[in-house]
């Protein structure tokens, strides 16, 4: 009954043939990892509130819904890097690429409204969650900055962002 969700084989631990087989051990693996069903059900709560107060039901919901989960992601890593002091494991080059992304998305949702959801929630919600998708990603590059990954070069990745920019300067 629960083994069909890829969600709880995080709660496995990595053991990929172990799936809870009745409600009581999911309640169990809850109980292991309370921080992580408590951060769930916040994001859940969130997301219902939002659909059942400031939404239209409309299908472009699920613009809204993708940008809080992106929040609600970046809030995560942003966290735990705070909370360990470290940008171990965390890609300079691509936070660097999600600056711009995100950059440039602001640039389009702020001027104009023709990427926005259509429902109510396209007027200020996902405005905000976007800004505050661009700030997390912001602060990212800054902890790496501070934490002399960027400075030092200690990126393993060989991905260079100016790359991107290549086939439009041979124009």
């Amino acid at each position: 009954m629960f083994c069909n969700f890829n969600f709880w084989f995080y709660f496995a631990r990595g053991k990929p043939n172990t799936c809870p087989a009745s409600l009581d051990d999911v309640v169990a693996k809850c109980k292991e990892n309370k921080q992580t069903c408590a951060q769930v059900g916040g994001v859940a709560a969130v997301v219902f509130i939002i659909y059942m107060f400031f939404s239209d039901g409309d299908f472009s919901f699920l613009m809204t819904l993708s940008s809080l989960l992106s929040l609600a992601s970046f809030l995560n890593v942003g966290r735990v890097i705070f909370a360990k002091n470290s940008v171990t494991g965390v890609s300079c080059r691509m936070m660097e690429c999600y600056v711009v992304a995100f950059f440039m998305r602001l640039i389009s949702i702020l001027s104009m409204d023709g990427y926005l959801p259509y429902d109510r929630t396209g007027d200020y919600i996902y405005r905000a969650t976007e800004i505050g998708c661009f700030l997390s990603s912001c602060f990212i590059v800054t902890k790496m900055d501070f934490a002399g990954q960027i400075l030092l070069k200690i990126d393993i990745s060989n991905f260079h962002f100016f790359d991107i920019f290549r086939p439009i300067s041979r124009q």
